[in-house]
């Protein structure tokens, strides 16, 4: 069912889970190792740092992720330094491998996190990190200055960011940063003039809600929406749906890639 078979491109399910196979060979890179998650394997202490706490690895539980509801697990994040970013409802977490920092939003502090509920997170090729956040809008966090910097919507400009509610993120392998935001609208962020730029894309209903993107290795952008899974081109040109039923759009909430160039 669904748009006809594209050349190169295979569509098939298997239960309830949707992959596309991408048919054309390209050298990939290696799968180098898996992190497991244990968290009642932690422990915590304060970290006097403004709007900042650290967890050490250890035998105990940890208060701040296990009994706060508002902690839940969303998104991973892995930077060139080879840092563990999750982000939660109630924050940003990095792990070095034995202990958590814990980045939260704080009034007194400007270059703090903007908002606590974190929906997206990108590792970019300079060490930084973007963070897209439910209220917030966007944040750059700087590792050598430890800080972040915050993009947020403004109406009277229309280089600002399209909504303060950014649902995913993608750094592309030409090194341009998508931006997704509640409403439809994707962007692009201008690395020289320091703003957002409207995609050839623009607003398009079926990506209201957009929860995942990744590139394939044919070079394309996938999204992964509550309202289908959609493919464009890497200029943003020719987006279309892919569906597995004609009449039904997927409501996809992951995606990823396998070294053969499955999609999941």
């Amino acid at each position: 069912g669904g748009l006809p078979e594209q050349q190169g491109v295979r569509r098939r399910r298997v239960g309830p889970v949707f992959f596309v196979r991408d048919e054309p060979q390209v050298q990939r890179p290696r799968v180098r190792g898996v992190l497991l998650l244990s968290l009642r394997q932690l422990v915590h202490r304060l970290d006097h740092g403004p709007g900042q706490r650290e967890t050490v690895v250890g035998r105990g539980a940890a208060p701040d992720l296990i009994e706060n509801d508002k902690a839940v697990l969303g998104r991973l994040a892995q930077d060139r330094s080879g840092f563990i970013w999750i982000g939660t409802q109630d924050g940003l977490s990095r792990f070095d491998g034995y202990e958590f920092r814990v980045y939260r939003s704080s009034r007194e502090d400007p270059w703090s996190l903007s908002h606590n509920h974190v929906w997206a997170l990108a590792a970019d090729s300079d060490g930084s990190l973007w963070v897209g956040t439910q209220a917030g809008g966007l944040n750059r966090y700087d590792p050598t200055l430890d800080r972040f910097t915050s993009y947020r919507s403004n109406e009277g400009n229309p280089n600002s960011l399209a909504n303060n509610h950014v649902t995913a993120l993608l750094v592309s392998r030409d090194n341009r940063l998508w931006v997704a935001t509640s409403g439809g609208r994707i962007q692009w962020f201008d690395r020289d003039a320091m703003n957002l730029v409207d995609t050839p894309i623009k607003t398009l209903a079926g990506l209201r809600l957009v929860r995942s993107m990744i590139q394939s290795s044919d070079g394309g952008i996938w999204f992964g929406a509550r309202d289908g899974l959609w493919r464009v081109d890497e200029d943003g040109r020719g987006i279309r749906e892919i569906r597995a039923d004609t009449h039904l759009s997927l409501d996809v909430h992951a995606l990823a890639q396998t070294p053969n160039g499955d999609i999941w």
